[in-house]
């Protein structure tokens, strides 16, 4: 199934194609398109074309007050209701809410979520901000504190999900070497927006605050978001449809994202802590909802990775070079940096990998940060001298 934006002057559709507004007249339809094993377009896909057409519309609606003589200034005083509908129409507010059910269908999985295009991921927050908060505009990274004791807890998860966001946006920008899908297309003038140190402390004091919370906020579930009707004017709303998420699962993907941003940072004592807690509350959740996104061993290996000298073991560091590899070297540096003390990974295998990022590098495959190589290189170069070796036959580097 195709979904047609229907824009001015597109050639003749195919019967199978799916117009934007059939979602609205038939209630069911965006469901059990989502429901289909193999659904085309994807649940980003259909994110994506819900915004170009809100994009679109926009550039059509600034123009025409211009066309009709009209006076399109916002006027002072008005209610945040008539600010949205001066600045979109009924059509776009109905392609908000329907990217908003969308996304709660994947369960706000943010990893699916950030392979949107950067400005589609800020206004699916910012919208998710808007109707959760009374429709109050926030204009993101300028969220102030809230006071999270006297919010509803449709808008604390909202807080919540943008705050996660930051976090994770900021750590695969700035310290990962994670494809740059997951960025989107973040330019480095956003990035310096976004990603300031200021914006960094206050989400990290959110989320650890977050850990404390006597009451877990609901996630926001498809059926939340109502879609507009001919017989349904207002932005109204169904929170009572969100889900229950258990303290468990909650708190194993808050920890497990800390565990992560602080991993990369390199501070490898609360990045081994926050672990430890997920594996902790991963292990007693009974009833999962789809809050707790993150996979089992990717935090094996994270674990492996933060495991101190004291420790005084080398078991599983070839399992989690392993598991580094199939994630795209997430973490490798810190397993090469243990094992250069063990020396448990066989030397051609670190070998190998580095002529793999050579040549993935070459190709142009994936983005890799830029020091990524030079620190493999300096590392291996460290084994070679330990295990004093030079060459590998014909596959070997100088040192």
């Amino acid at each position: 199934m195709d979904v047609d934006l229907l824009r001015p002057g597109t050639v003749p559709i195919s019967p199978e194609t799916v117009l934007w507004f059939e979602f609205l007249l038939d209630k069911n339809l965006l469901l059990k398109h989502l429901q289909k094993p193999t659904a085309d377009p994807t649940p980003i896909e259909l994110i994506n074309k819900f915004t170009i057409a809100i994009f679109e519309s926009f550039k059509n609606e600034v123009k025409r007050p211009e066309i009709e003589g009209c006076d399109s200034t916002i006027i002072v005083g008005e209610t945040n209701t008539e600010r949205l509908n001066t600045k979109y129409s009924k059509k776009n507010i109905a392609l908000k809410i329907l990217s908003l059910k969308v996304a709660a269908f994947i369960n706000w999985d943010l990893i699916e979520l950030m392979t949107l295009p950067f400005k589609v991921q800020v206004n699916v927050l910012q919208d998710l901000l808007y109707f959760t908060n009374k429709n109050t505009f926030i204009e993101i990274p300028n969220v102030e504190n809230y006071d999270v004791n006297i919010v509803s807890r449709e808008f604390l998860f909202a807080l919540l999900m943008y705050h996660r966001w930051l976090i994770n946006t900021c750590m695969r920008r700035i310290f990962c070497q994670i494809p740059s899908r997951l960025n989107g297309d973040m330019t480095p003038m956003e990035e310096s927006y976004f990603c300031t140190d200021e914006n960094i402390d206050k989400s990290l004091a959110f989320l650890n605050n977050a850990l404390t919370w006597k009451e877990i906020p609901l996630m926001l579930s498809f059926e939340c978001f109502v879609t507009l009707t001919e017989n349904n004017e207002g932005v109204e709303h169904d929170w009572q449809q969100a889900q229950y998420i258990s303290r468990n699962e909650f708190s194993a993907q808050i920890n497990y994202e800390l565990g992560c941003f602080y991993f990369y940072r390199e501070n490898y004592d609360l990045a081994k802590l926050h672990f430890q807690n997920t594996l902790e509350f991963y292990n007693q959740i009974i009833d999962k909802v789809g809050f707790a996104t993150l996979k089992p061993e990717n935090l094996e290996a994270y674990v492996v990775a933060c495991r101190t000298q004291s420790d005084g073991s080398n078991r599983n560091l070839l399992h989690a070079f392993s598991v580094c590899v199939a994630n795209q070297y997430m973490g490798i540096l810190s397993v090469f940096l243990e094992d250069n003390r063990y020396r448990e990974i066989p030397l051609n295998h670190r070998i190998n990998l580095e002529l793999d990022i050579i040549a993935a590098q070459s190709s142009g495959k994936f983005a890799i940060a830029r020091d990524l190589l030079p620190k493999i290189q300096a590392l291996n170069a460290i084994r070679c001298v330990l295990e004093q070796k030079g060459r590998l036959g014909e596959k070997s580097l100088n040192y």
